[in-house]
Order: structure tokens, then C-alpha cells, then sequence
């Protein structure tokens, strides 16, 4: 993986349909003519992939077959930072499957319906991604997590990295389920950090306080 570091379907032809009957594709859907008798008739879906797959003709004529590990990512642009809300140091982070975004600046758009499901997807696209690490001066922070959208229940984990996990403050907690957001407060002293949620599961990512 790569970290950067930061201070405070398709192609369808033409069907045709019944006899000199045409069915002009618009957009991701078939538009449908009018045979002589008036009634519509629509064009059935072509099979965007290989079988076997779920049902193709599925409306819009999407791939089916597309892994749930490459779902269409948005283009928002995720910031890590610290933020002062009523008097307190908030790093916010949002997760989503398998990653937060703020810590990777990005949503990857993975799906997962279960943490087996985030555990095969980090193995194969770990070192592809770019994670985002923070630098701290030594004090007191919340950490700001929302659940959007995994449907089963999520945490957070900061501690020590390495060896200094056993010397260094930590936080962590569970039940944080859809919709939900949870406050995890904890005095940061100097040393070298990762935060991370098992139960995704996340990767870890870096956080580094100065004294």
C-alpha cells in the first residue's frame, strides 16, 4: 500500500423485433415500437456477460456479473483533519465497507455483506491503495466515526503501533451500527499510532503525535 503523509455496459446493437420492427437503444435502456397492431413490444435485454450470472436482463441492462468489489466509486474528495467543535478536537471519519474514506481520501465503492466479505477485498487491493496518515501535536482528541451504510455492526481501534501498543494510550468500542455515529475520546501522547476497525474489517492506518 502506499501512504501519503499529512500535517494538522455495454455495447448493444440494434434488435429486432417481430418483422421490420426495430427497438433503438436510449441511453442504458431498450426503447419498445409500436407494431401494426398498435401494441408495444420491447426489445428484450442483451446478455452483457457470460453465463452463469444473475438474471441479465435486469433493468437498466447493467452488468450483472460485475464483482461486488468494484461498485462504482463517487468522486467526492475526503479530508483528514482536525476540526474544533464546542471546544473539543474532532477527527471525524466515516466508514463505509472496508475502508474509512477520510483516511483514504476516497470511496473505493466496495460492498461487503459481511467481514469475510472486507477481508478477501483488503487482501487483493492493499497495495494498490493510498492511505492518508496524520500528524498530531500531543492532546486530548474524539475520534467522530459514522457507520454509512455496512448493514452489520462496525467499531473503531486506536493503539500503539507495534511494540509501543503496550505503553501507549488506546480506545476502542463496538455496536455501531447503520446511521449510527460514536465519539471514542482519548488523550494522545507522543509516539507512532494505528487506528483501524476489526470488525469491517479495515486496513490500519497510520497516525503519528508529536510532543
Amino acid at each position: 500500500m502506499k501512504v501519503q503523509h499529512f500535517a494538522l455496459i455495454g455495447i448493444a446493437a440494434a434488435l429486432t423485433v417481430g418483422v421490420g420492427v426495430t427497438a433503438p437503444r436510449v441511453g442504458n435502456f431498450f426503447a419498445s415500437n409500436t407494431a401494426n397492431s398498435g401494441a408495444a413490444i420491447a426489445a428484450p435485454c442483451a446478455s452483457p456477460c457470460a453465463s452463469p450470472c444473475a438474471n441479465p436482463c435486469a433493468n437498466p441492462c447493467a452488468n450483472p456479473c460485475a464483482s461486488s468489489s468494484a461498485a462504482a466509486t463517487d468522486s467526492t474528495d475526503y479530508n483528514l483533519a482536525v476540526q474544533e467543535i464546542d471546544g473539543q478536537n474532532v477527527i471525524e471519519l466515516t466508514q463505509v465497507s472496508c475502508q474509512f474514506l477520510e483516511s483514504e481520501g476516497v470511496n473505493l465503492g466496495f460492498e461487503s455483506q459481511s467481514a469475510d466479505d472486507c477481508k478477501e477485498i483488503n487482501a487483493s487491493t492493499k497495495d494498490d491503495r493510498t492511505l492518508q496518515a496524520l500528524t498530531l501535536p500531543a492532546g486530548e482528541y474524539t475520534f467522530r466515526v459514522t457507520n454509512k451504510g455496512v448493514p452489520y455492526q462496525l467499531g473503531f481501534w486506536l493503539r500503539g503501533a507495534g511494540l509501543s501498543r503496550a505503553v501507549l494510550p488506546s480506545v476502542s468500542g463496538g455496536g455501531l451500527f447503520d446511521g449510527q455515529t460514536k465519539d471514542y475520546t482519548v488523550e494522545l501522547r507522543p509516539g507512532r499510532y494505528v487506528y483501524s476497525c476489526p470488525l469491517n474489517p479495515t486496513l490500519d492506518y497510520e497516525l503519528v503525535v508529536e510532543g
